[in-house]
């Protein structure tokens, strides 16, 4: 499998200006890995907010992985899909996108994990670490012990698929959760909610290469 670049920037906003500044923001701070998020969007401004971001990628040399919109992922030709618990399954969603795409899945639990684990896909979202206002329907908050539980758990079965923390992460979690085991970061607010959100992006991207 490829290796997956150490941090995602999962892009947030409730119009297009907005989404395309953030992105903007985290490629110019070096981040390689964009997840473009959208929630309650018309398909036309989902597609078209996705075709001018994929664009952007492109000049940045990022990938480009869409949230939940296996349709429009698989139209557009991004780079890869996320999927939560609620959308489409992951089998159905490795069928369609082949081994071209990166096919991620979000959990909650080692249960959520080993489920999805037969399915093969690249990597999970593991979270949320703790509250973020950028995620309606929040799952139970993990916090650093039950993330040490869950890798603790997942490593006796031999599973080996990357495990990205999200929801809440900050700067200064990266060293406790790269310790117990954590490959890399999906991240939104600790990047659009600083004052510099460039210079931030930096400073993640320097301390995670």
């Amino acid at each position: 499998m490829m290796e997956l670049p150490k941090i995602m920037f999962i892009s947030n906003g409730n119009d297009h200006k907005t989404q395309i500044k953030c992105i903007q923001q985290a490629l110019e701070g070096g981040i390689t890995w964009i997840q473009l998020r959208v929630k309650d969007w018309s398909e036309q401004e989902k597609e078209n907010l996705a075709i001018a971001v994929q664009e952007l990628c492109a000049d940045y040399g990022a990938w480009l992985t869409i949230n939940d919109d296996v349709d429009l992922a698989l139209k557009i030709l991004a780079d890869g899909i996320h999927l939560g618990k609620n959308d489409m399954p992951i089998d159905k969603a490795k069928i369609l996108c082949g081994d071209s795409m990166i096919v991620g899945a979000t959990a909650n639990s080692p249960d959520d994990i080993f489920e999805i684990y037969v399915h093969q896909p690249d990597y999970f979202g593991l979270g949320p670490l703790r509250f973020t206002e950028t995620k309606k329907n929040l799952n139970p908050i993990l916090g650093l012990e039950g993330y040490k539980k869950i890798l603790e758990t997942i490593r006796e079965k031999k599973i080996t698929i990357p495990i990205f923390a999200v929801g809440g992460v900050k700067y200064n979690d990266i060293d406790s959760l790269l310790e117990i085991g954590v490959y890399g970061f999906a991240i939104s607010s600790a990047i659009t909610q600083n004052t510099n959100p460039v210079t931030e992006a930096k400073k993640w991207v320097k301390k995670l290469n």
